[in-house]
């Protein structure tokens, strides 16, 4: 079993967001090639196709930069680690060896993460199997928490 994740954390580090997960029993490589393309839309999201302006941006709306920028924008860094056969190659290996992987990004109001793990996740002994895990309700009026009446 492979779980993937794509989380968004908040700079202070007070909320964070699954944007996308995937479980399934597949290979490494389904499961990085899956990543890639959650990479890839997150890239858009973040920053819509800067080569293509013109599409979604008004006339004179956008001015270039008289020097690129000191750091990489998070859209830009998850553009470059798709466009990687290195970094693909890096991620692979650790995943081929049984290790979990993962690459952050840093946006300007979050931490980007696309995280890999290929072994099963360890749940407390204690916590219920899903279909044994039954909601919990109030008792019923006049009973009361040991079920007498």
């Amino acid at each position: 079993m492979i779980r993937c994740e794509v989380t968004a954390t908040s700079r202070d580090f007070t909320g964070s967001w699954v944007l996308a997960r995937m479980d399934q029993d597949t290979s490494p490589r389904m499961a990085l090639g899956w990543l890639r393309g959650q990479a890839a839309a997150l890239a858009h999201r973040l920053d819509p196709q800067p080569d293509r302006a013109a599409l979604w941006a008004p006339p004179c709306v956008l001015e270039p930069t008289p020097e690129p920028p000191l750091a990489l924008d998070a859209a830009e860094a998850l553009r470059r680690w798709i466009g990687s056969a290195a970094a693909q190659d890096d991620y692979l290996r650790q995943l081929d060896a049984g290790d979990c992987a993962a690459l952050t990004v840093d946006g300007p109001d979050a931490l980007y993460t696309l995280t890999t793990a290929i072994r099963p996740f360890v749940v407390a002994p204690w916590v219920p199997a899903p279909e044994t895990a039954r909601p919990w309700a109030p008792p019923a009026p006049g009973i009361d928490a040991r079920g007498a009446a």
